[in-house]
């Protein structure tokens, strides 16, 4: 009964951090298509990037639990739909929190480039 509960628990821990990977390449590639648009600002693109990130995450966990209603053994549910969304919440905002600001965030360039310092030297001819 232990280990039943312990795989039950992991699986749970598995779909939270799992679905919060997923809103996090979700949103690197909306916020890159935003910034790419050049429409946008850069605050502004991740605001949005976020909002459809999250947006996206719902719909492929969604469907992943639409999907498991349908197999034999296992169950699609509303919570863990629920914790899935959880999961993309809080590794967004980790990512904002560690990255320090919105616009170091939102760059589409390195900080080298930025700065104007390069890594690798350059090769005269």
């Amino acid at each position: 009964h232990t280990w039943c509960r312990l795989l039950f628990d992991l699986r749970k821990v598995g779909h939270f951090f799992a679905y919060g990977f997923v809103s996090l390449v979700f949103f690197r590639a909306w916020r890159m298509t935003f910034r790419l648009s050049r429409s946008y600002s850069a605050v502004t693109a991740s605001l949005r990037a976020a909002a459809v990130a999250l947006l996206s995450t719902l719909v492929l966990s969604g469907a992943d639990e639409f999907h498991q209603s349908f197999l034999p053994k296992r169950t699609g549910s509303p919570f863990d739909v629920l914790l899935d969304m959880c999961g993309a919440i809080t590794c967004l905002l980790i990512a904002f929190t560690f990255r320090g600001s919105l616009l170091e965030l939102t760059s589409t360039t390195s900080p080298e480039i930025r700065s104007g310092h390069s890594s690798r030297k350059q090769i005269s001819e």
